[in-house]
């Protein structure tokens, strides 16, 4: 090929990208990839008008990075009424300045930069290169003005500048989190887009450079590394009863969505099974319905899927008890039964509250039953400090059913999960709390379980409960016992080796 005919087929290419610029492919009025098919796409975008502080967690192959690419492509163009019409999100009065970062140079500059510029420019200067280069991504190639190589990185771009609607220009900078804190420092930024799992500083330094400009912070990611305090604080403060989303204008300005397979069209029944097939079995949960994963270092490393169950109403044969975890900041309490025929233990109800007297934790424990009996932890036998009391003695003379748990915590860890994993302990869905602490409990990189003040404690009332509730349980008094006369025992050994139980 002669250097006319390059240049002629690169003139042709350039014209192609214009007149058929991709964003316009996206959120279509029709056509079996329409909008309308994208429900948690459009309330994201929505939610923009209100809150600034956005986060979409969510599954892999979703489409949150398509959201966040999008939606920068909008702010730093202007052509809301070109490219979007139907647009109900913030609209930015005039040029902004721009972050997008991913968790590495080679992502940023692979996925990102890519999405939303266009396949890499290899030779800077080529008509041909440049033509099948910048502008073959959501951004309009007639909205580049230019893109600023990063020195020292192929390929990479540290900054592309941007035509305005307004006849400004906008600024995009790209980052990764490996560059540390350090990289967002020192500006003022109107939106800044982070991909992936960001670490707790990065998203700190970044809500700084917003503070000036009243800008917005947008987190799209698939939490496959778990919780952590920012994700947590998006959960506790920002979510409602029906699993959406809940804004927090008092909590900053928070809104968080959530989103799996089921809120897309574009992912096949026979592209799902893939995917699950390739997955690790602890990774399924976050990667195919975005709830967060702790990996390797959870405790308890199973699907929540695989144990959790909806609730039923519990037989009156079915003898219960409950594991207490005691304390002034936390009171933690899990509610056990169990199916002797089958072998099977249901945790169904829970509670933790802090910070208020004893006899409000009493109140609240004797409502589910006063004749129950409790394991409790065994460091509430400890005198106080203050009035030479200990705790057990307290909640046993405010009328409290307790014995001493059973306290070995790796013995009693292993205990839990090996009865999960056997489907032998199943947990009703309603104790949502209780299968938050499980997502969060996790080990360290020696290998320690990690207790945090915020978490912890339920799944402390959960291990007592398990190894001890078997002594322990009873069935509500007066209620006619199958089999009763027959010396009763667990056939599997995980209970005690097969003790009789106490029936109160």
């Amino acid at each position: 090929m002669t250097t006319a005919e390059k240049l002629e087929l690169a003139l042709a290419v350039d014209r192609h990208v214009k007149e058929h610029s991709k964003i316009l492919t996206f959120y279509p009025d029709a056509g079996p990839l329409r909008r309308e098919l994208y429900p948690k796409h459009l309330e994201f975008f929505a939610l923009g008008r209100e809150y600034r502080n956005r986060m979409m967690m969510a599954s892999n192959r979703s489409g949150k990075s398509t959201v966040g690419c999008f939606e920068t492509v909008l702010h730093a163009t202007g052509r809301y009424k070109e490219y979007a019409p139907w647009w109900e999100g913030k609209r930015f009065g005039g040029p902004i300045s721009c972050i997008v970062a991913g968790d590495t140079n080679l992502t940023t500059r692979d996925i990102l930069q890519v999405k939303l510029f266009g396949r890499l420019t290899r030779k800077l200067g080529d008509p041909l290169s440049e033509a099948l280069g910048l502008g073959t991504g959501m951004m309009p190639k007639d909205a580049i003005i230019r893109a600023t190589p990063r020195r020292g990185a192929e390929d990479a771009y540290e900054q592309v500048t941007i035509k305005h609607v307004s006849g400004g220009t906008s600024v995009i900078k790209l980052r990764s989190f490996e560059q540390g804190e350090e990289a967002f420092q020192g500006t003022e930024e109107h939106l800044v887009w982070l991909d992936e799992n960001f670490p707790e500083g990065v998203y700190s330094e970044c809500l700084t450079r917003l503070a000036t400009t009243d800008g917005h912070l947008l987190s799209t990611f698939t939490p496959i590394h778990g919780l952590n305090p920012v994700i947590k604080q998006f959960m506790d403060t920002a979510r409602r009863g029906d699993g959406r989303h809940r804004a927090e204008k008092e909590a900053g300005s928070r809104a968080l969505v959530t989103a799996d397979w089921s809120s897309v069209p574009h992912l096949s029944e026979q592209a799902k099974a893939d995917l699950l097939a390739s997955y690790l079995p602890h990774e399924i949960e976050a990667r195919s319905l975005g709830i967060p994963s702790l990996g390797h270092g959870a405790v308890y490393p199973l699907a929540q899927s695989d144990y959790v169950c909806d609730s039923f109403p519990i037989p009156e044969h079915y003898p219960r008890a409950f594991g207490f975890d005691v304390g002034w900041n936390w009171n933690a309490v899990v509610w056990s039964c169990w199916d002797r025929e089958s072998d099977t233990q249901y945790i169904y109800g829970e509670y933790i509250r802090g910070q208020v007297p004893p006899d409000v934790h009493v109140a609240a424990i004797k409502a589910r039953g006063d004749w129950l009996s409790g394991a409790i932890d065994p460091a509430s036998s400890a005198s106080s400090q203050a009035d030479g009391r200990s705790l057990f003695g307290i909640y046993t003379g405010l009328g409290l059913k307790l014995y001493m748990a059973e306290n070995g915590v790796e013995a009693g860890v292993t205990q839990v999960y090996q009865r999960l994993a056997a489907g032998k302990l199943k947990i009703f869905r309603n104790c949502v709390k209780l299968l938050e602490d499980m997502r969060l409990y996790h080990r360290d990189e020696r290998g320690v379980i990690v207790k945090q003040k915020e978490y912890g404690h339920l799944n402390d009332a959960l291990r007592y409960v398990t190894m001890s509730g078997p002594r322990i349980a009873r069935v509500r008094p007066g209620t006619r016992r199958p089999g009763e006369g027959d010396d009763f025992q667990w056939s599997s050994s995980s209970f005690g080796g097969g003790k009789p139980w106490c029936w109160g």
